[in-house]
Formats: structure tokens, sequence, C-alpha cells
């Protein structure tokens, strides 16, 4: 199904900020039992509060994939590692120690038109579908899959996201307020924009596309609520969050 939307160029992700490390987590569970099957062993490395923007269900499938990969291509003993290259925020990567991939197929292994699947160590049998699906994943996230190999070595798999900091609307009308909830925020490494009405959050909001909203209820003019009414009429703001 999600080949046939990629072809027709319907392959659209809904981004969200969320844990890069409980999204691997639920990798690793639905792949743990195939990995004991052949003796290997997944580790979770992505430190806790690693924030990323994506499609958690569209991301899900890439890294699903890769994990899928480097334990069929794994013999046992292997170790299959998910971690995040040092100074790289947005990339994810999953290493293997695995038979590696020739130089030559490299490019192929991407390619849809090309028929690049190859029996695993324990002679399992692929479509040959699932990098390239992986590949156009990415691009439509505004990313990159790439890879490092070395046959015999093994395999290193590079997920790179956009790296965006979440924006916050805070409207309020008590400056302490909000300069407090910018505190809060600056320490979560938030970007915030500022209102002191609901109609001055409306008028910010005509040049900005916040990720989130947290707004006052009880302010001189349009209070919480009376925002929050506009704002779920308007097919433009209708999706942002707000607390």
């Amino acid at each position: 199904l999600n080949l046939t939307r990629v072809k027709g160029g319907r392959l659209r992700p809904k981004f969200i900020f969320t844990d890069a490390r409980t999204l691997i987590e639920d990798v690793v569970l639905a792949y743990r039992s195939l990995s004991i099957q052949k003796g290997l062993s997944i580790i979770n490395e992505i430190p806790p509060g690693s924030c990323i923007y994506a499609d958690y269900k569209l991301l899900y499938e890439v890294l699903a994939n890769l994990v899928s990969n480097a334990i069929k291509f794994s013999k046992k003993g292997g170790t299959i590692r998910l971690f995040l290259p040092e100074g790289e925020a947005s990339v994810v990567a999953v290493a293997d120690t695995g038979v590696g991939i020739e130089e030559t197929r490299i490019e192929d292994i991407f390619k849809f038109e090309e028929k690049t699947s190859t029996l695993g160590t324990c002679g399992e049998i692929g479509t040959g579908f699932g990098l390239p699906l992986a590949d156009e994943i990415m691009k439509a996230h505004r990313g990159r899959l790439y890879v490092e190999s070395e046959v015999g070595k093994g395999s290193i798999f590079y997920v790179t996201l956009p790296q965006l900091k979440p924006q916050v609307l805070i409207v309020d009308d008590e400056e302490m307020v909000r300069e407090s909830l910018m505190a809060v925020l600056n320490d979560l490494g938030a970007e915030f924009i500022q209102a002191d009405s609901g109609e001055s959050a409306l008028e910010v909001l005509k040049q900005n596309r916040p990720h989130l909203i947290i707004t006052d209820i009880m302010m001189p003019g349009m209070g919480g609520f009376g925002l929050l009414k506009v704002l779920k009429k308007e097919a433009g703001t209708a999706d942002i969050p707000v607390i």
C-alpha cells in the first residue's frame, strides 16, 4: 500500500516531535524475539529525551526495515546497534556486524527498478522493495538515507532528518507568567514567541505557525476559550495543539 502511495506522490508525512529512544524501543521490542532466534544482540544506545521531528509511523517503518535487514544479514553472535552519531542530533544510525554490501551494489539497493534482494544468512527471502520504500519515505521527510559498508565486517545505515527546534506561542496578559514559561521552554531547547491577548495571538499567527500554543484562559478582550474557538474554525490553525 505504501509503495502505491509513493509512486502516486501521496506519501505525505505528518510531522510531530517525538522521543527517538521511545521510537527505537518500539522497534527493538518488535524484533527482539527474531534476533534471539538467530543469536543476535540488539542494543539501543539512543539517549533518553532525544527529540526528533518526523512522522512516527513512517519513521518506524524505515527503522524496522533497517533492523529487519540487519538481523537477516547477520550471523549468530552478531550485534546490532542503534545510536546517534556524535554531534548529529537529527541522525539515527543502525549498525550491524553482518556480511556487508559490495560497493558496486550500494547505489542499486535504493532503486525500485533494480532487483537487489538476496537471501539472508539463514536463507531468509526478501522482496527487494524495503530499502527503496525507506529511501522514498526519507525523501518525503526532506531527509536522507545512506549507508557505509564493508564486505565481511558489516554496515551502518544513516537516517537523517530535518533539524528543527519546537516553536511555542505563549499567550498571557501577565508578563511575569510569560517569562516563567519562556525560562522552562528555553531549558527544553524550544523557541518561543509571545502575545498578551487572544487578539494579538491571532495577529502573530498570520506570520507564524508554531508547533504548540500555551494560552491563559482569563485575559482582557479575547480570552483563551475565545481564541481556541477561532483557531479550530481556521484550516491553517485547527490542528495546532493547544494547552
